[in-house]
């Protein structure tokens, strides 16, 4: 490394000079602007550290902040060329040049956040075959503008100018050399402009049908008085990845312009223009993208954590109300529909207080397909000759039948496993078991069995495990 020499304005102890060498280290570590929400991604998944995730929000911070280190450290560089930045080539390669280095490495970790989401919600990477190919094109343009900043010679061999001829020859070159570096930098971040664009674009494009399916239950289940922009935002991981997508398009023109302005000049006369509002407005925007990915993780963590207590609850919910062990078959207060053979039709009543009444309850179906139902319920009119006036009924109906019913039905056709009755009354024909065998008769006879109703009750986890879609995550 470069020796240290009294040329920093308070060299002439060593004490001060080694203090204000440490306080830059750990500065760049603690004064980072990615530091903060670091910490608080590490402290809210400390039981996960080793995630790809979390190893690659770690990495974008370590590697941004090794890079301010070496910034910091032109303070105690020696200046060649007072009056001409950068001051000395030396300062130029250590602080500039190597910074640029772990700058870009830890853009390029940041890159790497939304092809890591992707492939977590898409699991067929042929699908996403673009996107890893316009991810690895962007890191590749970012490796060749690092390769720009540790070639570039702010000063050629050429001694400090003593006389005004010299110093206009000095500065005829050193504006040209300066004039060269900043066109081909800034025609890279306008190429890498323009592949973000397109990057950002891909992930919404393999993720849209994800996306507009999380939009439109959001929005159906949002309250007339909730912000839809923040609700969307903080529930929504992909509606994220258009907030970034949209920054870039706002700054895409400015940026642009820009580039095209200082192109021009150069072109024109090898003038250098300043650039330090524009290179402003491209650290903001690559703070919003690379901010956004520790807000994701944060808030992905809070919506996990909320949803695995909403499932305990509807679990432990489920097993309290349901199954033969725990609502017995006593219970009272339910409706059930009854299906008379006297007067042929359909009636309401309460169910009573008895041994061989099964409540309702133990045979409620959480999410039965509305088509079991409705099969059901077309032949159950077809049977009795009437149509069904309740059609909006969510649970599975009993039926009833007494002693002259069964004597008059003692023909019909009920397969054990069967959703719904066979064959209509119009048309009996004798099949291979009888409802007749019933016992005792007085009994509720539900249209599917036990073991079809242990298939569907809700305390069993292969059913939610078959209905995933029932419960919308954004994992």
């Amino acid at each position: 490394m470069v020796s240290l020499t009294n040329d920093f304005p308070y060299n002439d102890k060593t004490s001060p000079k080694v203090d204000a060498l440490i306080k830059d280290f750990i500065g760049s570590f603690i004064c980072n602007q990615y530091f903060v929400w670091t910490v608080l991604v590490l402290f809210l998944n400390y039981k996960k550290w080793k995630r790809t995730v979390i190893v690659i929000l770690v990495l974008h911070w370590l590697f941004r902040s090794i890079g301010d280190v070496f910034l910091n450290y032109q303070d105690f560089i020696p200046r060649k060329y007072k009056s001409k930045w950068p001051f000395s080539n030396e300062n130029w390669f250590y602080c500039f040049g190597i910074a640029s280095i772990f700058w870009y490495i830890s853009e390029i970790f940041g890159d790497w956040y939304p092809l890591l989401r992707t492939t977590a919600i898409i699991r067929n990477r042929k699908k996403i075959r673009i996107v890893y190919f316009i991810c690895g094109l962007y890191n590749m343009i970012k490796l060749v503008q690092m390769y720009f900043y540790l070639t570039y010679t702010p000063f050629r061999d050429l001694p400090e100018p003593q006389t005004p001829k010299e110093d206009e020859e000095f500065n005829k070159i050193y504006q040209a050399d300066l004039g060269k570096f900043k066109a081909l930098t800034w025609g890279n971040v306008v190429v890498q402009l323009v592949i973000s664009f397109f990057y950002d674009l891909c992930i919404i494009i393999a993720l849209r049908k994800n996306l507009f399916n999380k939009l439109r239950d959001k929005s159906s289940n949002m309250k007339e008085n909730e912000n839809r922009f923040l609700t969307k935002f903080k529930f929504i991981s992909e509606y994220r990845i258009i907030i970034s997508l949209i920054a870039t398009i706002i700054s895409f023109p400015i940026i642009v312009c820009f580039a095209l302005f200082i192109l021009g000049q150069y072109r024109a006369n090898k003038d250098v223009i300043a650039d330090g509002q524009a290179d402003g407005i491209r650290q903001s925007v690559l703070s919003i993208n690379y901010t956004l990915m520790y807000v994701d993780q944060i808030l992905l963590r809070f919506f996990v954590e909320e949803n695995t207590q909403s499932r305990k609850a509807e679990l432990k919910s489920s097993n309290g109300s349901s199954g033969y062990g725990s609502s017995g078959y006593g219970s009272s207060n339910n409706n059930y529909k009854n299906y008379g053979s006297n007067n042929m039709s359909v009636n309401s009543g309460k169910a009573m207080n008895s041994p061989y009444e099964s409540s309702i309850d133990t045979y409620k179906c959480t999410n039965l397909n509305n088509t079991l139902y409705k099969e059901f319920s077309n032949d159950v009119d077809r049977t009795f000759g009437k149509s069904n006036i309740n059609g909006d009924l969510d649970e599975i109906p009993i039926v009833r039948y007494s002693n002259k019913e069964l004597n008059s039905l003692s023909t019909i056709a009920v397969s054990p496993g069967s959703k719904f009755l066979q064959s209509p009354v119009s048309n009996i024909s004798p099949i291979t078991s009888t409802i007749s065998n019933i016992s005792p008769i007085d009994k509720y006879y539900p249209i599917n069995s036990c073991n079809s109703y242990n298939n569907f009750k809700p305390n069993n986890y292969n059913y939610y495990n078959s209905n995933k879609n029932f419960y919308n995550h954004n994992y």
